[in-house]
């Protein structure tokens, strides 16, 4: 694969950890209302989409007309890069609170039911590009 493709694999990669790590601050939730386990689901499915591009565009050749228009997701300003900003928020959000002891932390649900269904929205958007780009490999 060409030094373009190998590049865009990395920043795929990283984006899966940082979805990856968000999967499991909203798995250590406790008291969380049903949005968490929605937001959970959500990721969970998006990661999955992630990790199967990712692998695409590790096996496609250089010159590939579907590598070109794929690189479209990475560009400064593009989905894949405002769904990374949307994770480093969420990130920023869950925030761990240390308890009295300090031998154990919960985290803490900081989220609006407007936060939510924002986030929800952001997250389904991503799924689709990611989804047409995939079956556009298929074309």
């Amino acid at each position: 694969i060409g030094m373009d493709a190998v590049g865009f694999a990395t920043s795929l990669v990283s984006l899966v950890q940082l979805t990856y790590d968000i999967i499991l601050y909203l798995k250590d939730v406790k008291d969380a209302p049903a949005d968490r386990l929605e937001i959970y689901a959500e990721l969970t499915s998006l990661q999955n989409l992630l990790v199967i591009l990712k692998n695409r565009v590790e096996r496609s050749q250089s010159g590939d007309p579907w590598l070109d228009s794929v690189r479209g997701l990475g560009i400064a300003g593009g989905p894949l890069e405002r769904f990374r900003n949307d994770l480093e928020t969420l990130s920023k959000k869950l925030e761990k609170v240390e308890g009295m002891k300090k031998v154990r932390q919960a985290l803490t649900w900081k989220f609006t039911k407007e936060e939510v269904k924002s986030v929800l929205e952001r997250i389904e958007r991503t799924k689709t590009y990611i989804s047409l780009a995939l079956e556009n490999d298929h074309l």
